[in-house]
């Protein structure tokens, strides 16, 4: 089963990013409430270098 939720308004998550695919911007973020990844794809708004940079720098933690 596959649940797609899209929201119109900002959403803080909280979590450690697992996994992240610089060319693809599509990578899975650990959601402790979740006790699992989840995938995300980072919207095209949000592809700044400092987002990529603050990326990058979770997933090395």
């Amino acid at each position: 089963m596959a649940f797609n939720k899209k929201d119109t308004k900002d959403v803080v998550i909280l979590g450690r990013v697992t996994s992240y695919n610089i060319n693809t911007y599509k990578g899975r973020i650990y959601l402790p409430q979740e006790g699992r990844p989840i995938p995300f794809i980072l919207h095209e708004s949000a592809r700044s270098s400092d987002n990529i940079n603050l990326l990058a720098a979770s997933l090395a933690a």
